[in-house]
């Protein structure tokens, strides 16, 4: 496995594994409809835009010439008083969960985070997630809650804390 910063010709790549992971981890979480109408194409737009405003880092886990899981964060967006740094979105694909993927890609991210003068972080989830016990094993504590509406429904999201990112256990 490899973990590299991502380029502009990766975009395509990366917004399979998106769109991937949103039908396989939110199934029964956020409606079927909004799931179905998720296409790799629409991905890619949406992720070459981030890309291109480059406010962000998108971070990308290949097994071989595969991508297979991506991190795209940078400084945290709500204007968190303590946070400073969040993680945008980490997904790894079904078949490669549990193996260290996530890990490193967090250990990437967090390295970035310290070259650039951050030390703590945020990263959101959906409450309803079962995949958010990853972050507990980090050490992120659970410490804020929002919401997010997708197609009309409230979903719950728990903010995991970290205060100091260099002593996330990897």
């Amino acid at each position: 496995m490899k973990i590299s910063i991502a380029g502009s010709s990766d975009i395509p790549k990366i917004a399979r594994v998106h769109v991937d992971v949103w039908k396989s981890t939110y199934k029964g979480i956020v409606s079927d409809n909004y799931l179905q109408q998720l296409s790799y194409e629409k991905s890619a737009k949406r992720l070459m835009g981030i890309y291109e405003k480059n406010e962000s880092i998108i971070l990308m886990a290949e097994d071989g010439d595969n991508v297979i899981g991506f991190l795209n964060g940078g400084k945290e967006r709500k204007n968190d008083p303590v946070y400073k740094g969040e993680v945008y979105a980490v997904y790894i694909l079904e078949q490669y969960q549990n193996k260290g993927v996530g890990r490193e890609l967090i250990k990437f991210f967090t390295k970035y985070l310290l070259e650039n003068g951050i030390n703590n972080m945020i990263i959101w989830a959906f409450t309803e997630n079962k995949y958010r016990c990853f972050y507990e094993k980090l050490g992120g504590k659970a410490l804020r809650n929002d919401s997010y509406t997708i197609d009309g429904k409230s979903l719950g999201e728990t903010g995991y804390c970290w205060d100091d990112i260099s002593n996330i256990r990897f």
